[in-house]
């Protein structure tokens, strides 16, 4: 099992200064090779996004807070490598096995 970081500084008005925050998500590199697999991992990156950075709406509200959006796009940018470089590797993986057959 891989474990990769999804982290972001945390620009919400509420905290004291800019903290940053992690989270690990861990995954099997052979489900990457499925789209299954990938769409997993690329729903597990969103809600660790979601609970790095907080939901971007207030309870009751429409209006979503900048701050939090501005947090959700830093986070996401910040693990698109990691995830891109993950599938990268399973894929490679997967025509390897595929040639040896």
């Amino acid at each position: 099992m891989k474990i990769f970081l999804i982290a972001a500084a945390l620009a919400v008005p509420a905290a004291p200064a800019l903290a940053q925050r992690s989270v690990k998500i861990s995954y099997r590199a052979g489900a990457l090779a499925t789209a299954e697999g990938r769409q997993a991992l690329h729903r597990r990156v969103n809600r660790a996004v979601v609970h790095v950075c907080g939901d971007d709406r207030a309870t009751g509200s429409m209006l979503s807070n900048p701050a939090v959006r501005a947090c959700h796009r830093q986070a996401a940018a910040a693990a698109r490598p990691q995830v891109d470089r993950a599938i990268a590797l399973a894929n490679r993986g997967v025509e390897i096995a595929s040639r040896d057959r």
